[in-house]
Formats: structure tokens, C-alpha cells, sequence
């Protein structure tokens, strides 16, 4: 790889599939990952729901999953590729699971959102998307002062795909230049360059969508590689059990990357077999869900129902302890906010 691989980047494997970077510990030769679009002719044989949506990329159809990260689904996956593409299937030492990671030796292209965006920068003839893309980025970066650097384009635009229904998909490099662009949203739509989306509960607490030039935006935050803290074998992760519990989020900035990470205090059982040892008690969650991802203030009080997870460090400090949501072996995770 001729680069270090940030959560996003998008690798064409030399089998025809496309994979999102999942996440920033990956094996020296490997790419953890998750399967976003699968060549159509393959759709028969992996047996998940699909959006009605087609797209074309290098003269080929492809679909995408509807959901994309269930623990129904990722079975679904696991068994298919287990079965057709073995290769794609990492039985993970450090996460002590099976996952979906792509061996370098099979990864045809891989386009890094920040590089994609710099290639259609100053091109005139751009598709209309895309110039809108381009407009927006850079109005965004002269009222944020958060150069160009730290911009990209994530999703089909990436890729150059074709699709029935396209939008503007942008990632913003670093945790300090998210929080200024978000900031820069709104002062951008009091002036009436374009509007902020409210159609859900969960974009009142993000506010990371817009309309802009009649096309839906969305706005992502990717970890610079220095905020990268964790190196993939640094920690072995046991699981202990499925856990559902009270606590209260002492500190959410690391919430608006993925996996989001919440840092908790405090821990109250609610059932007899989510009691733990005080030895186990979690110092934070991880939500490989994308749902939960920047939603939760820091001093609310949440309801949590996850897989608690050993990390044991190589120098033989005692072990720290987490709960992951999203774990893949049960759709019986989630977050809820029980008070703000």
C-alpha cells in the first residue's frame, strides 16, 4: 500500500468487489473492511436485501446492501465469501472474530478520498455533482479557514460511479477541523447558501446535513493519522459477555470518528447477568454503528446493551475493559439516551 489507510479509503479488489476501509488498526497485509457494492451478477448468491438502486463502474452493474452493518447481514456475508472467496476472511488473533479483510495481494486500486477531491479541483468540465461538490468545499474552506488539504470526497463521486440517485459525500481530515466546518454550516445557512437538514431525530444532534445546489450532502469526520492512537496488536481483546447496563458519558470527542468512542464513568447493571467484577467494569464503548455516531453529550446518562471485551496489554499492566456496540454477533446492541 502506498499509503496508510484511513477509515473510508475504498479498495477495488482484483475480484470485482468494492470495500470501505472500516475503522484504523489493520494487519501489516491486510485491510480490514466491509463490503459496500457487489458485482450484480453476484447478488444471487449472497442472500441480503438490496437498495433498488444500481450503479456502473468500469462497465459493470453493481448493487449495495441495504443494510450495511447488521449482525444478519455480516453473517451473510461471512458465509459467502467463507464459501466463494475465502481469502476475503481473517480469523483476527487481536479481535478473536472472524472479519472482512482484503489481502494486499488481491487489492487492485485503492482511491483515497483527499486525492480524488485534488484530481477534479480547477477541471472546468466537470459533471454537474461534481461541481457543486467543488463549489461548496471551497466556499466551505475560505469562511472556515480549514484549507483544502484537509477535505475529500467520499462515496460514488470517489469513484466516479453512476447512479439513479447520487450525492455529495465529503470527509473532513481531523478533529478540529470537523467541529469548525460544522460550525461554519450554520453561519452558511443563516446567509442562505444552503440549508441544513432536519429529517430526523439523529440530525438535530449532528447537524452534518445539508441541501446544497439541489443535491443532499453529507459531512464526515476521518482521524488525521497522528490522532490514530491505536496500533493493531498493541492490545489482545478477550470477550467476556453480553452486557446491558446504566452510565454516564464523561467525554464524547472521540465520537465523531469511526468506530465512535465514548469514554464513560459509573456502571449499573440492569439484569443479574450483567453484573460484573469491579475489575470489569468498562472505561468506554465502542459503536461500530454508524447510528451512534455524534449523538451523545458528554453528561448524559445512557442505557447500553452491548458485548464486554477484555484488552490486554502486552507489558502485563492489568487489563482494561470495553463494550463494544455492533459486535456482529447479536442485533440486541444499542445505545440509548436515558437522560441529557
Amino acid at each position: 500500500m502506498s499509503r496508510r489507510i484511513l477509515d473510508g479509503d475504498v479498495i477495488y479488489s482484483k475480484d470485482g468487489f468494492i470495500f470501505y476501509v472500516f475503522g484504523y488498526e489493520h494487519p501489516p497485509d491486510r485491510a480490514i473492511a466491509f463490503l459496500k457494492y457487489i458485482p450484480k451478477e453476484y447478488s444471487d448468491k449472497l442472500r441480503v436485501e438490496y437498495l433498488r438502486y444500481e450503479w456502473m463502474f468500469k462497465g459493470r452493474k453493481y448493487v449495495r446492501p441495504a443494510s450495511l452493518y447488521t449482525a444478519g447481514n455480516y453473517k451473510c456475508m461471512i458465509e459467502f465469501f467463507e464459501r466463494y472467496y475465502p481469502e476475503y476472511v481473517y480469523d483476527c488473533p487481536v479481535n478473536g472474530k472472524k472479519l472482512i479483510a482484503v489481502p494486499e495481494d488481491l487489492i487492485e486500486d485503492i482511491y483515497y478520498p483527499d486525492e480524488g477531491l485534488r484530481k477534479i479541483i480547477g477541471i472546468s468540465s466537470l459533471p454537474p455533482i461534481c461541481r457543486a461538490a467543488v463549489e461548496l468545499i471551497e466556499l466551505i474552506s475560505r469562511v472556515s479557514d480549514v484549507s483544502l488539504d484537509n477535505f475529500g470526497l467520499h462515496g460514488s463521486l470517489l469513484l466516479g460511479m453512476e447512479s439513479e440517485n447520487p450525492d455529495i459525500d465529503i470527509a473532513i481530515y481531523g478533529w478540529q477541523n470537523y467541529r469548525m466546518v460544522k460550525q461554519v454550516l450554520g453561519e452558511l445557512e443563516a446567509k442562505g447558501y444552503l440549508k441544513i437538514l432536519y429529517e430526523t431525530p439523529i440530525d438535530y444532534k449532528r447537524r452534518n446535513r445539508c441541501i446544497f445546489r439541489n443535491y443532499r450532502v453529507v459531512f464526515n469526520a476521518v482521524r488525521k493519522p497522528w490522532e490514530v492512537h491505536d496500533i493493531y496488536g498493541s492490545v489482545i481483546r478477550k470477550s467476556v459477555k453480553h452486557v446491558k447496563f446504566r452510565a454516564m458519558v464523561r467525554n464524547a470527542s472521540e465520537s465523531i470518528f469511526r468506530p465512535a468512542i465514548y469514554m464513560i464513568q459509573g456502571y449499573t447493571p440492569l439484569d443479574d447477568s450483567s453484573r460484573i467484577a469491579k475489575e470489569d467494569i468498562p472505561w468506554f464503548i465502542v459503536s461500530m454503528v454508524g447510528v451512534y455516531r455524534d449523538v451523545i453529550d458528554e453528561g448524559s446518562l445512557i442505557e447500553v446493551s452491548g458485548l464486554l471485551e477484555r484488552e490486554y496489554l502486552p507489558d502485563g499492566r492489568p487489563y482494561r475493559t470495553r463494550v463494544v456496540v455492533g459486535s456482529g454477533l447479536s442485533d440486541d446492541e444499542y445505545i440509548n439516551v436515558v437522560k441529557e
